[in-house]
């Protein structure tokens, strides 16, 4: 078993109609493995053979509960309702469009000893099913919607979540928490204070505008930590008076994320840093470019948002931002 090369938009085996398999031999299983290997150390839910250089009717899909689905000339045969959704590809790194699919899917295929079943399956999968199976007959998602820039995606992904449902929110904190948890990493949630509680979170951080620090630090107990949004050297003291852990301080420049908040002046973050004895952590427009800028101003650290999502290798990109971040 091997990680293959992913080939990107542009090359020309993600534009050509592949052929059908007609030999279900040792070569057929070891490009599966293989395949499987691929989509694990990419990070991925699906991967066409087409994206790994191999102009035959094979793919893979990883269901929702992380068992491998393997598809030899496969076609749909049947779909049921409608659902509108983020769609990214391996081979379109760093890139999004908002993509309508079935929301159930049935597949009619052969698995990897050229046995016929069919497999139906809804909501991530069934999108996977359809997204996979036009790789084989040269299409990429891209021709279904457009690409979003960096700024819209960060909005569309920021309305998503307002949109959630609290038993759906709580879902994905918990789900995010367990994966904070495997990386030693403290998880904070933004606003929502009962959410904090029930998936036992190490931290809540509010803005100006949501609840009190004093009224959360009586709902939270003394174990969770506290994160304040702070503009002035006031708002930070009453933060810090009414029981803040810690301080988000910025605009720290121009930011597409939030448009209606302005950029602190460098003294005032400055002087904010001076006048608490908490961590303050600057956000707001920050990334690898001007990351820099803020070295002599005291922050401890960073808060990113495009820097991140609009990168097309997240983990390289993160890597370097760190780096950057322990100069400060």
């Amino acid at each position: 078993m091997a990680i293959r090369k992913i080939h990107e938009v542009g090359d020309p085996c993600l534009t050509k109609v592949c052929r059908p398999v007609t030999e279900f031999n040792d070569r057929l299983h070891e490009l599966l493995d293989d395949m499987a290997d691929t989509l694990e150390e990419a990070g991925g839910v699906g991967l066409a053979a087409p994206q790994v250089g191999i102009l035959r009717r094979v793919c893979i899909v990883e269901d929702e509960q992380g068992e491998i689905i393997e598809l030899i000339n496969p076609e749909i045969i049947k779909t049921e309702g409608e659902q509108t959704g983020l769609e990214g590809c391996l081979s379109v790194p760093g890139k999004y469009g908002i993509v309508t699919r079935p929301m159930v899917v049935r597949v009619r295929a052969q698995d990897r000893y050229g046995t016929e079943f069919e497999v139906e399956d809804e909501e991530l999968t069934a999108r996977c099913f359809c997204h996979e199976i036009e790789h084989l007959d040269g299409h990429l998602y891209t021709e279904h919607c457009k690409v979003l820039t960096d700024e819209e995606l960060e909005q569309y992904i920021r309305e998503q979540e307002k949109e959630l449902d609290e038993e759906a929110f709580l879902k994905e904190a918990l789900e995010l928490h367990d994966l904070c948890k495997k990386y030693n990493v403290p998880f904070f949630i933004n606003d929502n204070v009962d959410i904090a509680i029930r998936c036992h979170a190490e931290g809540i951080h509010v803005g100006q505008s949501d609840m009190a620090a004093a009224k959360v630090r009586e709902r939270v107990g003394e174990d969770m930590m506290i994160g304040v949004s702070a503009h002035t050297v006031q708002e930070a003291l009453d933060a810090v008076a009414h029981g803040a852990d810690c301080l988000g301080v910025g605009a720290a420049f121009a930011t597409h994320t939030k448009e209606d908040v302005n950029v602190l002046p460098r003294q005032t973050l400055i002087d904010i840093c001076n006048a608490v004895d908490v961590p303050v952590v600057a956000i707001g427009g920050i990334h690898k470019e001007n990351l820099l800028r803020l070295k002599g101003t005291g922050v401890n650290g960073v808060a990113l948002v495009s820097a991140i999502f609009g990168a097309e290798d997240i983990e390289a990109e993160c890597r370097e931002l760190k780096a950057l971040a322990e100069q400060l």
